[in-house]
């Protein structure tokens, strides 16, 4: 999985997944300096350094999964009927841990890499990107769609698909998107230095636990037990 890295002045710096912003980030934020990593398995180094505050910017894995899904098979895709497109090219992309945007294990090595290293680290939901600017920028969200590819087809049309298609490869990537969430939670509540405000979280008996901050806004579900 590829993330990019965004530097700002008084010692700010935003770290985004690919389908988390980072072509936003990049034409409207101006930004002094970015980087971008080719793998997400070495957390750890990206927050070493001076910076006063690291933005970690996430989507849940659900929608994750769809958005980099449906991005992958329609940047590659050389069909120009639905009935045509071939999904197993990008199925076992995703399978193997190799698509750009997307991974099986992010939030497992986000968790284990940073849950003991002290750093001013905060998380911020792609839907509040545009808050950490005080919304002074635009965000015109057509401008990243695939409606003047050759072969256009919506989320929904696409995970229809692979569920019909390949209905084994869904489960799989159900099961994944469930550990994933489990992970995320599990990040959200172990370290130490994240602020929530309204995060929601469930638990193996269906009752929620809330908590709240004066920062930021987070959205998400739970799995049951996935240990």
């Amino acid at each position: 999985m590829v993330l990019k890295r965004y530097w700002y002045k008084d010692g700010v710096s935003v770290l985004a997944p690919l389908k988390c912003g980072s072509r936003w980030l990049n034409d409207y934020t101006k930004p002094l300096a970015f980087s971008k990593y080719d793998s997400h398995k070495d957390l750890r180094e990206y927050y070493s350094g001076s910076e006063n505050i690291n933005h970690f910017v996430y989507r849940e894995p659900e929608k994750h999964f769809i958005t980099a899904f449906h991005t992958e098979v329609l940047t590659y895709a050389r069909e120009r009927k639905l009935d045509e497109l071939e999904l197993l090219p990008t199925i076992n992309l995703f399978k193997e841990n190799r698509a750009e945007h997307w991974s099986t294990d992010l939030w497992r090595t986000l968790c284990n890499s940073i849950i003991d290293k002290d750093v001013n680290f905060k998380f911020v939901n792609l839907n509040n990107l545009s808050s950490l600017f005080e919304d002074k920028y635009v965000h015109n969200k057509n401008e990243y769609g695939f409606e003047k590819n050759k072969l256009f087809v919506t989320k929904e049309e696409l995970l229809s698909l692979l569920k019909s298609k390949h209905p084994k490869e869904w489960m799989f990537f159900n099961e994944v998107i469930k550990i994933e969430e489990f992970w995320m939670n599990r990040t959200f509540y172990k370290t130490e230095n994240i602020k929530l405000w309204d995060v929601t979280f469930t638990d193996s008996s269906n009752s929620e636990i809330k908590m709240t901050n004066e920062t930021n806004h987070f959205g998400s579900r739970s799995p049951k037990s996935l240990i």
